[in-house]
């Protein structure tokens, strides 16, 4: 008897020491709660990425006229035509969704985003520039890619990142943040950036601080591009807050401490 309970104790210790180890395994971000999700790093950067790049590509929509004329570079003939040009290529763009679709199924929402805020820039970059309807319409031609790319890349970034639990929700809250602060900054935007030129034919006039805006939009998607970056070696993880048990079992090679009777 004494043999036998020494035996099952000494297998008991063994068992319960390595037998089976409790670990903890990340919960994926699609299977969290929606206000864990919102929280996250990853819908921060998403959301952040989005609100910027859709506030300015929806800002030159409405702002590209005023701006021609109050920089007097083109007479009136070519002012016409440019405004003509740029709204076909605005709507022909949407061929570049395509580009831009193919690209988050091979590289990835992050690198996307990188590729989507280095077109934003290079087009601001090039209206710093433009002295030439050529250079107009190249520029017209970048921003209809830029365009392309942020709305697709937010909201296939989005899905893939999160799921479709809260996806309606997400999306919608984002849309929302954006229109907000879209309608909150633009009449100081514009007043600081617009100038009178636009008004009347004027040989004196103020041609506004549209250079100004343009060195500011470059800044801010370099920012963007350099946030996106700095998370590519995984300092965070896109993993999240809780942690969740699992068992692994270990295999054991149990000793013969002799027959047991």
């Amino acid at each position: 008897d004494d043999k036998h309970r020494s035996t099952h104790a000494a297998e008991s210790a063994i068992l319960q020491s390595t037998c089976v180890r409790v670990d903890s395994e990340p919960i994926q971000l699609e299977e969290q709660g929606f206000v864990e999700q919102v929280f996250s790093g990853r819908f921060i950067r998403l959301a952040t990425c989005f609100v910027v790049t859709s506030f300015w590509a929806n800002y030159y929509i409405g702002s590209m006229t005023i701006e021609v004329k109050d920089e007097q570079l083109f007479n009136e003939e070519t002012l016409n035509q440019l405004i003509q040009t740029f709204s076909y290529i605005s709507v022909a763009g949407i061929v570049f969704s395509a580009v831009a679709g193919h690209c988050q199924d091979t590289i990835g929402s992050s690198q996307t985003n990188i590729i989507t805020c280095l077109i934003g820039t290079a087009q601001m970059i090039l209206i710093l520039s433009a002295n030439s309807e050529p250079e107009m319409v190249a520029s017209f031609v970048i921003y209809s890619l830029f365009r392309s790319f942020l709305y697709p890349c937010f909201f296939s970034g989005l899905a893939t990142s999160f799921g479709f639990k809260y996806y309606g929700t997400l999306s919608g809250l984002v849309a929302a943040l954006s229109g907000a602060i879209f309608l909150v900054v633009v009449p100081f935007l514009s007043e600081f950036a617009i100038g009178t030129c636009h008004e009347a034919a004027k040989e004196e006039c103020f041609h506004g601080r549209w250079k100004t805006l343009h060195v500011a939009q470059i800044v801010s998607l370099i920012l963007l591009l350099l946030m996106e970056v700095a998370y590519q070696d995984g300092r965070e993880s896109d993993v999240g807050y809780y942690q969740k048990p699992i068992e692994k079992e270990k295999n054991l090679e149990l000793y013969n401490y002799g027959s047991v009777e």
